[in-house]
């Protein structure tokens, strides 16, 4: 005859498996919390003025790229003879006129002002005016 467990050790082995489940659970958010909050290094904030390997490494990108934009005319960079200084303002500016998102919300609100416009019998008259006069202010700086 088969004897049956005492009803001690159910309990026991249910306390076990919720304390293994509650650890799991807790491992998982501990995990999840530091994938949202990355340790923040120093290429994270920039100072007043920067080198070209801080701004670089504060975008990710390599300090070549960085010298290319400041040799181009792109980025704007303070030249002490051969050393480079990036201002702060130089680089919110730099990223406030390259910024894709901005440069989208743009092009959507002109688009939707143009169609909105296009609607209006009225505002198609005015359009069709404005676009004359800049092909005749073309022509006239052509000649």
């Amino acid at each position: 005859m088969e004897q049956k467990p005492p009803p001690e050790l159910f309990e026991i082995a249910r306390a076990l498996a919720r304390q293994l489940a509650r650890e799991d659970f807790e491992k998982e958010q501990l995990e999840a919390s530091k994938q949202i909050t990355p340790k923040r290094t120093s290429s994270d904030v920039l100072r007043e003025r920067n080198n070209v390997r801080q701004v670089a490494e504060y975008w990710g990108v390599s300090p070549d790229t960085i010298r290319r934009l400041v040799d181009g005319g792109k980025l704007d960079a303070i030249r002490i003879g051969s050393v480079v200084r990036i201002t702060r303002e130089h680089v919110l500016a730099y990223e406030a006129a390259n910024s894709t998102v901005l440069q989208a919300k743009k092009d959507k609100a002109h688009a939707d002002a143009f169609r909105t416009a296009l609607n209006d019998p009225f505002e198609q008259g005015r359009e069709i005016a404005r676009q004359a006069r800049i092909r005749a202010s073309q022509k006239g700086e052509a000649k």
